[in-house]
């Protein structure tokens, strides 16, 4: 697991940018006196950059995100 982001929101809010298992995770939280509340987002990491890659023009983008999918299979 490699964190990439944990930020507080308020007082009470958090959110938190992860990858773990090659995943991209995002979660948003707010916690508060009588419990908690949260959003989990989470997508394959080769899949979103490959997406992300193919609506970007140009071929410069197409080399960093091959080796950054080559990163996220290690992490």
């Amino acid at each position: 697991m490699m964190d990439l982001a944990n930020k507080d929101l308020g007082s009470e809010g958090n959110v938190e940018l992860k990858v773990v298992d090659g995943k991209l995770i995002l979660e948003v939280s707010h916690i508060h006196a009588s419990g908690k509340v949260s959003l989990l987002v989470e997508e394959d990491g080769t899949y979103f950059l490959d997406k992300l890659a193919k609506a970007i023009p140009g071929q410069v983008d197409d080399a960093i995100f091959a080796v950054i999918k080559g990163a996220l299979k290690a992490v």
